[in-house]
């Protein structure tokens, strides 16, 4: 006999969506409201674009204190590679909140400064144009003795913005106070003036051995991390910085981290001392949790607002309306910013908004049956495909940990705080990918434009496709691998071969973005190692967890309507 077929109540329907509505708009408001109580209201920002050789310019964002008169003690900010300047934007923002005002600027090649030709952008040839950028950025701050106190100026990097730091440093003997974050190098008890370096546990590419080996070099024997050593007036202060809950890709964002890298520029500018907690983290955070609200509240209320349009010509011209609605938002946004009527920085905010909006609410409107289970399933692999990026950080401060087991007790903290982090800084790569210019000017790219133009003239099938793709792809990785005699592989099982090596070029891929390989380019043996750790491990990982009984029993109850 036939099971009887499950009738939903429509009163528990309607209930289950007006409190999903709510619980959204309830999220939305809460990362208003962290927004607002981590909103840095004592400081003050500014566009600047900074001229260099040949008619090209430097974009950068300047952050100083409100309360303090001019001219400001100052320190110049440099971002790694294939990252920009809202990496170091926390940094600046706790450094103008102390008393230092912050310039963070992208290197020519990166952000929305001037682009690179040819093989400008080879790793040994872009140590060389940053270094010309970092100085162009102090012979600014030199050429506005009224605004900058060129006798109060430092640097600061992060990877291979800390590399540029430190050579700059150790030529330029004006610059008072050097701050390194996850680079080691080389260093003299006496060159740079003022050294500090700030390192993760879960360091990847430059782990604390070196860094400590570095420390040592630095202070003539000493490895004791923690612990000033030397004379700030004199230039030599040296002190070593571990954080028990960063990684490479996080460290520019650890409040640990910023905080002790604050408290050190304060000492080494002559700047008094005061200690704040650090805000910033928490208004990303903030961020976040709008972003997602907000884009949760708007696709309820599109899908509540067709619920009564039943008529299938009346319901496919009705997600015209909401498609031609978010775009024409998208428009409104845009000339706004463009035109100098709003803040451009905010405008690419919300065009990234609308966007996102745009793509939920048209796969929502097109499967209104099963868009929920959907977008379980996609939070449910978004979570597995997370792990190619922390499993290795796990791994490389193992051996650490084995060293100090109290590092432990903030291992939760950095599981946590590592998701965050790690999505707001790459959905700044994404921003730029789609907004390349958004500082001084308001510039969407030719793709932002096809990709609205696209999911404008054919609702949905933006997230369709990539449905349909990852349904093929997990199939593949399911299938039993056999092999049809010797020497050859069955038909069957190319396509999970074929699944695999995507897998492969999509985490190379992005570890070339992240600038892995090409800071280990010099050492075949530790290319190896790192395609290990990074790319065979993760692939391995994510292939046994799609293969497991266990996990096909969760993805099961997530599709359950």
């Amino acid at each position: 006999m036939d099971e009887p077929t499950k009738v939903r109540n429509p009163k528990l329907n309607l209930f289950g969506h007006i409190t999903g509505l709510f619980l959204s708009f309830v999220l939305l408001v809460f990362g208003l409201v962290l927004c607002f109580v981590f909103n840095p209201v004592t400081i003050q920002s500014e566009s600047l674009a900074i001229p260099v050789e040949g008619n090209r310019q430097l974009v950068a964002r300047l952050f100083i204190p409100k309360a303090a008169a001019a001219p400001h003690p100052v320190m110049v900010l440099c971002h790694g590679i294939n990252a920009s300047k809202e990496v170091m934007t926390p940094l600046a923002v706790e450094l103008a909140r102390h008393g230092i005002a912050g310039l963070a600027f992208d290197f020519g090649g990166s952000g929305e400064s001037y682009r690179l030709s040819g093989g400008k952008g080879a790793i040994q040839n872009l140590e060389e144009s940053n270094l010309a950028d970092a100085q162009a950025v102090l012979a600014y701050l030199r050429a506005n003795p009224e605004r900058f106190d060129v006798k109060r100026m430092g640097i600061a990097g992060h990877s291979l913005g800390g590399t540029i730091a430190l050579q700059l440093a150790q030529t330029d003997r004006q610059l008072r106070s050097t701050i390194v974050m996850g680079m080691s190098g080389e260093a003299a008890p006496s060159v740079p003036k003022n050294l500090f370096l700030g390192v993760g546990v879960y360091e990847q590419l430059n782990p604390v051995a070196d860094v400590r080996r570095m420390y040592q070099a630095a202070t003539a024997g000493k490895n004791q991390a923690g612990e000033i050593v030397g004379d700030f007036n004199a230039g030599t202060a040296r002190m070593m910085v571990i954080s028990p809950t960063a990684d490479h890709v996080i460290e520019p964002y650890d409040s640990f981290l910023i905080g002790q890298a604050v408290n050190w520029a304060q000492r080494s500018l002559n700047v008094p001392v005061v200690r704040l907690p650090a805000v910033f983290p928490g208004y990303i955070l903030g961020l976040l949790v709008a972003f997602t609200g907000a884009v949760a509240t708007g696709v309820l209320m599109f899908v509540r607002t067709g619920k009564p349009v039943e008529y299938p010509p009346a319901r496919q011209l009705f997600r015209r309306f909401v498609a031609f609605t978010i775009v024409a938002l998208m428009g409104v946004v845009w000339r706004l910013g463009n035109s100098g009527l709003g803040p451009s920085r905010a405008a690419s905010n919300s065009l990234i908004l609308c966007y996102v909006l745009l793509l939920v609410t048209n796969y929502a409107l097109l499967h209104s049956e099963k868009w929920k289970p959907a977008l379980r399933v996609a939070g449910l692999y978004s979570l597995v495909f997370l792990e190619p990026f922390i499993l290795p950080a796990l791994l490389s401060g193992s051996s650490e940990v084995l060293k100090n087991p109290g590092y432990l007790i903030d291992l939760p903290q950095f599981l946590l705080q590592w998701p965050v982090f790690f999505i707001y800084n790459y959905t700044t790569v994404l921003k730029l990918a789609l907004l390349p210019a958004y500082t001084l000017k308001l510039q969407p790219s030719w793709l932002f434009f096809l990709l609205i133009l696209v999911e404008f003239v054919w609702p949905a099938i933006t997230l369709t496709t990539l449905e349909r793709a990852v349904k093929w792809a997990v199939g593949q990785l399911r299938r039993p691998f056999r092999v049809a005699g010797y020497g050859s592989i069955s038909r069957r099982s190319v396509g999970l071969l074929g699944v695999l090596v995507l897998l492969l070029v999509l985490i190379v891929h992005q570890r070339l973005q992240d600038g892995v390989f090409s800071l280990a380019a010099g050492s075949g043996l530790l290319v190896l190692q790192l395609i290990s750790q990074m790319v065979l491990l993760p692939v391995g990982v994510i292939v046994v967890i799609l293969r497991s009984a266990w996990f096909r029993r969760l993805e099961s109850r997530c599709l359950e309507r």
